[in-house]
């Protein structure tokens, strides 16, 4: 069978072993395991009889063991070759890249993969650090245009202020404020003397209107008791 059997450069290739290398595996796999089920075997069998013969119990075991190594073997071939036909060979009209590496470039493969995927996790930090930074600057730029706002409004507050004492013949700014805050002070103390009138006066006219009504109140008893009376004489 060893004619028949090809070299299989493509599956090793693209496998990084041989097939063969890969059947012959699985073959000793299956012996190894046979044997040692064949050992366990032994060892339960004289354990659970002392009286047993170990010689003799061992020619038993052996007996057994040969008879399923033949069957493995007997299957062996059947299983090479429908593996090697079926299940590790590549198909004819298969092609595979012409700048496949072999399989012993694999390990550098994984460190050239590594060193990609440490890049790439570097690459996503930076980004996320330039959107923080991006962001920050946004904000400063915001701050700055309020600030903006405010120096404008402060700027023609100042102007209006400048007009005004003009206007006014007053010269400096801060005897402007002085005058103007005098005055809305002034201001509020009239207003609230002008409430408080206003309340007295409120109050004093709702009195008046409550005596008025109970004076009305005395009258209409009054007059109707008098009826009563005339009516208890006649």
């Amino acid at each position: 069978m060893a004619d028949t059997i090809e070299t299989f450069e493509a599956e090793t290739q693209l496998l990084g072993s041989s097939p063969v290398a890969f059947v012959d595996a699985v073959i000793n796999a299956v012996n190894d395991y046979a044997y040692d089920a064949s050992e366990q075997m032994l060892k339960t069998l004289l354990a659970s009889d002392p009286q047993l013969d170990p010689v003799a119990m061992r020619r038993v075991v052996n007996k057994l063991l040969n008879f399923v190594q033949d069957q493995i073997d007997k299957y062996y071939d059947k299983y090479e070759l429908f593996c090697l036909t079926n299940v590790l060979k590549i198909p004819s009209h298969v092609g595979l890249p012409t700048d496949l590496p072999p399989s012993a470039d694999l390990h550098q493969l994984q460190e050239k993969e590594r060193e990609l995927r440490d890049k790439q996790n570097t690459l996503r930090q930076s980004i996320r650090e330039a959107i923080s930074l991006r962001q920050s600057q946004i904000l400063e730029l915001q701050s700055l245009r309020a600030k903006e706002d405010a120096i404008k409004v402060l700027k023609t507050w100042k102007s209006e202020v400048a007009a005004a004492c003009k206007a006014t013949g007053v010269h400096k700014p801060r005897e402007y404020v002085t005058m103007v805050t005098t005055d809305l002070e002034r201001t509020t103390q009239e207003c609230e003397k002008i409430a408080t009138n206003a309340r007295a006066i409120l109050k004093h006219a709702s009195a008046a209107d409550s005596g008025e009504t109970a004076y009305k109140r005395r009258r209409t008893r009054t007059q109707t008791t008098s009826v009563k009376d005339l009516l208890n004489a006649v």
